[in-house]
């Protein structure tokens, strides 16, 4: 988070994306 634009290449977002996803299938197979 040094650079002042906020630009995101598409490989974080998919990252991001992922990672936000397996947190949730996580949290509802944790119920």
């Amino acid at each position: 988070m040094t650079k002042p634009n906020h630009e995101l290449s598409p490989a974080l977002i998919v990252l991001m994306s992922i990672a936000t996803g397996l947190a949730v299938a996580s949290n509802y197979y944790a119920q």
